[in-house]
């Protein structure tokens, strides 16, 4: 990603993934998977099990280690919170650009691989970079904070329609297997945004100071 005139650029990705995939098989990667319903089951769903469209899972979930899904091609068997995990231990670096046009403008890289963080301010000109190491400690706290403001599950977009300037933000997270999950908006934030922005400027070590 690239700023010009503040103004943010995206190249072209290898691909876009929107949220959190809880149905394809984290085993085998397969798509051919049913759902685990539990409690008293009815007639039509004893019908739907003999049909391979569920799978009855007893009448009492006994923990939230029971699973949710099942993988009709390798019999695998997992949770929500399983895949949840899964994908975002497979984080290795969030790029995040903030600002405003003709303003105050911010890029900060976090590389979970190589444990390094980047950090520039820029209005029209560069006001200052760094570069600094992370612990693998911090990097793994970073992706658990991630977890606990929903990153992946936020809208691809958030903008106000009408809109022609104000406030850009753009967050461009890559996984371990090199694809992309993009995430942006003008004047437009997800519910979470504070909380997010607050763990960016702490990883950081700067504040934004263009509101």
């Amino acid at each position: 990603m690239m700023c010009s005139g503040n103004l943010m650029v995206h190249a072209a990705k290898k691909v876009i993934i929107v949220g959190i995939h809880y149905e394809v098989c984290p085993n085998c990667g397969s798509g051919k998977t049913i759902k685990f319903v539990y409690g008293l089951p009815t007639y039509e769903l004893f019908i739907e099990a003999e049909e391979g469209k569920v799978k009855l899972g007893g009448c009492v979930r006994f923990s939230e280690e029971s699973p949710d899904y099942y993988c009709k091609d390798c019999h695998f068997e997992w949770t929500k919170q399983q895949v949840i995990d899964n994908t975002y231990n497979k984080i290795k670096k969030v790029k995040v650009s903030y600002g405003q046009v003709y303003k105050d403008f911010y890029q900060i890289n976090i590389n979970m691989e190589d444990l390094q963080l980047s950090w520039e301010h820029l209005y029209e000109i560069s006001l200052g970079e760094k570069t600094k190491p992370i612990s693998k400690q911090t990097a793994g706290n970073f992706v658990q904070q991630l977890k606990r403001v929903h990153l992946l599950n936020w809208d691809t977009e958030y903008n106000q329609s009408a809109a022609e300037e104000g406030t850009q933000w753009h967050v461009e997270i890559v996984t371990d297997n090199d694809d992309t999950i993009s995430k942006g908006g003008m004047n437009d934030f997800p519910e979470e945004w504070g909380m997010f922005r607050s763990i960016i400027e702490v990883m950081a070590g700067e504040r934004f100071y263009n509101d």
